[in-house]
């Protein structure tokens, strides 16, 4: 392998990029008040989860993807909104999410935002060296603050598998990407600087 070309992603940004789908129209927006509204949901929630609830817990891997002529190292992180950790049970990952859709119609979790919660689970039971894991999505209605939880126990397997999918989807995106950085590198050592020393 001649060089390596290095990228970061957070995990939000990537699962999002990778997988969302819908209309190009992005005129239907929530309400301004619609962050502030979501922040204060999260840290009820976390506040909620009690001691074994470790909130907003910072995530980290770093990848090594083999390209065409080159290497790629794909630094992802990104910080889950909680961590449940009970003596005695599987760890859990849980990821909250506001809305202003009726959570109790809801008959199972977005693709993204479940995808966004497997791979922070990815993530920590790659460090952990976990043989399995937990993951809750937890959807809170940011007006009548009704809960809807999604639960799911993944085998290390599982997610391994699901994380290869993540990087097949990746690959071409990155080998498009170092290859116009290599073009642009070449043109740019051609220039010649147009006044003299």
């Amino acid at each position: 392998m001649a060089s390596i070309f290095e990228k970061k992603f957070s995990v939000r940004s990537l699962v999002e990029f990778l997988l969302r789908t819908g209309d190009l129209d992005n005129r239907i927006q929530a309400p301004s008040d619609a962050m502030a509204a979501g922040s204060r949901l999260h840290k009820k929630l976390q506040k909620q989860g009690g001691a074994d609830y470790h909130a907003e817990v910072p995530l980290a891997g770093t990848f090594v993807l083999a390209l065409k002529e080159k290497e790629a190292r794909i630094r992802i992180e990104g910080r889950a909104d909680g961590i449940v950790l009970q003596e005695g049970e599987v760890p859990m990952i849980d990821e909250i999410k506001g809305t202003y859709r009726s959570v109790t119609k809801m008959k199972e979790p977005n693709s993204v935002h479940l995808a966004q919660a497997k791979l922070y689970a990815f993530l920590y039971a790659r460090q952990e060296k976990l043989p399995q894991i937990r993951v809750r999505m937890t959807y809170g209605n940011l007006d009548t603050e009704k809960i809807r939880c999604f639960e799911n126990l993944y085998f290390w397997s599982e997610m391994e598998d699901f994380f290869q999918e993540i990087l097949s989807l990746l690959r071409p995106w990155i080998e498009m990407e170092a290859g116009w950085q290599e073009v642009r590198t070449a043109s740019i050592l051609q220039m010649h600087f147009p006044f003299s020393w």
